[in-house]
């Protein structure tokens, strides 16, 4: 009988090991570096806010947080690999927007739930997104845009970084209220298709609001409205879609960071605790206001129902204007 005893001994020996060893793990986070997925290329608002970011994370983690833009697909390529290829150890965390949520509204079949499969740590930044037009459009107002695009169908083209993208459910939606035949032409991302408004390849967008900023002060474009709760604190006398009639049309895009969902609850709550610790740097908070990114600091449970929110919302107006995962 000593046999099988000293067996159970060794085999319930093993059992602690295998359960000690994840602990140790989870209390040693982080002990190396921290991967910090962006869906975007370098220079792409997505990026900015990244990298400003990014410094005082890794100040609070005591690890550094490594930047790593993997652009395409309208943010798929980074959310997916962060969703279901990576670990969900918290050593590869996302950076996601609004776009996220419109991508299982265009694709029939995807890898990954984008609700189920991340786990919204905090949103940290919540953003207009400005309808812009370039500077050799014919029309200098939203009203006066419509007046044209129904005076010459076909005539005006919308760039959308992506045809799974935010952008192309907006000006959708745009089109269908107004009765209006505009060509949509589809980038490879969000950084491609600035130049193309700046060279009057394509003549109506929607941009990040700190890019419009931009735009604007070096008098390469135009605003003409909104996809925002309010006005915008940069554009103060620009109208929103709502007040021009689309009261459907109210949201602006939010910026949060994410986890895989599997990741261990000890874990996670160390990168929301980091996280808020970034939020409290006033240098972080000044910065993003500098770049037109206004920090609204929404923490988990909240921030995912806050996701979950606007996921309906869109998926209301994918309904509406008829479009269907394929």
């Amino acid at each position: 009988m000593g046999m099988p005893i000293r067996f159970a001994l060794v085999v319930g020996c093993l059992a602690l090991l295998v359960v000690a060893a994840p602990s140790r793990a989870q209390q040693d986070y982080p002990n190396r570096p921290v991967r910090f997925v962006i869906p975007d290329s370098p220079g792409g608002v997505n990026d900015r806010s990244a990298r400003i970011v990014a410094p005082a994370l890794s100040k609070a983690l005591g690890q550094p947080v490594v930047v790593d833009n993997r652009p395409g697909a309208a943010g798929l390529i980074a959310w997916e690999y962060v969703a279901k290829n990576a670990l969900a150890d918290g050593y590869t965390i996302a950076l996601c927007n609004s776009g996220i949520l419109t991508l299982p509204l265009f694709i029939k079949d995807l890898r990954f739930d984008t609700l189920k499969d991340l786990r919204q740590v905090m949103i940290f930044s919540e953003l207009g997104i400005p309808l812009i037009a370039s500077m050799a459009s014919p029309f200098n107002t939203f009203n006066q845009m419509v007046a044209y695009a129904k005076a010459n169908p076909g005539k005006l083209n919308f760039g959308v970084p992506g045809f799974q993208s935010q952008s192309t459910l907006l000006i959708e939606a745009i089109k269908l209220k107004f009765g209006l035949d505009i060509v949509v032409v589809v980038f490879k991302g969000p950084a491609d298709v600035p130049p193309a408004i700046y060279t009057n390849e394509v003549q109506l967008s929607l941009f990040s609001e700190s890019t419009s900023t931009m735009g604007v002060k070096s008098g390469k474009l135009k605003v003409l409205a909104s996809a925002s709760g309010a006005r915008m604190q940069s554009f103060p006398d620009v109208p929103t879609l709502a007040e021009l009639g689309m009261t459907d049309v109210g949201a602006g895009t939010l910026v949060s960071i994410a986890v895989a969902r599997a990741t261990a609850q000890p874990v996670f709550e160390r990168i929301v605790k980091a996280t808020q610790v970034m939020m409290d740097s006033a240098d972080v908070r000044d910065l993003l206001n500098k770049t037109q990114i206004y920090p609204v600091v929404t923490l988990t449970e909240e921030a995912d129902r806050k996701v979950a929110a606007m996921s309906q919302f869109y998926a209301n107006l994918a309904m509406a204007i008829g479009i269907k995962p394929q």
